[in-house]
């Protein structure tokens, strides 16, 4: 699956056929290699940069590596509820719940780290 726009894709070696990104453009391999906390980090400071679309691929590797990421998903519910995408952020929190066996189908874990600052 494409972790830019989530189109089924055979290999991550080639572009996406929907969108047309590559993997490898958006993070090096050593940036994929890095640590589930260190990609957090990074996702959060492209967030902070106005990277927002870095960002979200960032956290979609973390959720692809560690489905159970209660940390990943709260970072991405944060941002869905932002933007006010009130039916993906639904349809993502319930994901999280079946995910994470949190139970929490709304809201999902809270981070009390915001990461969005730069808006405000």
């Amino acid at each position: 699956m494409c972790l830019h726009c989530g189109h089924q894709m055979g290999s991550e070696d080639q572009p996406c056929p929907e969108c047309g990104t590559l993997l490898a453009e958006v993070l090096s391999a050593e940036e994929q290699a890095r640590s589930e906390a260190e990609l957090l980090e990074m996702a959060r400071d492209a967030f902070a940069l106005g990277a927002c679309r870095r960002g979200l691929t960032i956290i979609n590797l973390v959720l692809r590596r560690n489905p159970a990421s209660q940390e990943a998903w709260s970072i991405k519910g944060q941002f869905l509820d932002h933007l006010g995408f009130a039916n993906a952020l639904m349809i993502t929190m319930q994901e999280a719940a079946r995910r994470t066996g949190t139970g929490q189908a709304e809201g999902g874990p809270v981070r009390p780290k915001r990461w969005w600052q730069f808006w405000k």
